[in-house]
């Protein structure tokens, strides 16, 4: 298969939605799927096979700080244990093909986030890693 350069797919086309609202402050976003496996070992045999029970999905949300998001999106629900309805959407596009592929993440729990994070001379972000339950695949 013959490829060229501008077929290749980059983050600058990327875009990132939070509960249907564009956030064009995301310098970054990470999801990985790790699936669960379980040894099974079985006597007389000296090799150890894998048995799958299920999956997970962990990500971080990397924003350029322009205001406190996850401090006032979620304070609240940290100290009253009401956890919000979270869904996060990504697109990443080529500009140069039209080509895009979208990311439906569903059952959004952001795990941690900063009161106060700055450093002189630098920019600030907010790095939010979260879980999610389920993934879709579009387009």
């Amino acid at each position: 298969m013959n490829m060229t350069d501008t077929q290749v797919l980059n983050g600058s086309g990327g875009k990132v939605w939070i509960n249907e609202e564009h956030y064009a402050n995301v310098e970054k976003i990470s999801v990985k799927v790790t699936g669960k496996f379980e040894e099974v070992n079985c006597a007389g045999d000296f090799k150890t096979y894998q048995q799958y029970v299920g999956y997970s999905i962990a990500g971080t949300l990397t924003l350029n700080k322009v205001n406190s998001f996850a401090g006032n999106t979620f304070a609240e629900s940290y100290k009253t244990g009401v956890m919000p309805y979270v869904k996060i959407v990504t697109k990443l596009e080529n500009p140069a093909t039209k080509k895009a592929e979208r990311c439906i993440l569903t059952g959004i729990k952001f795990s941690e986030f900063s009161v106060a994070d700055f450093e002189a001379k630098a920019l600030c972000k907010e790095e939010i890693p979260f879980t999610a339950v389920d993934f879709k695949f579009e387009e």
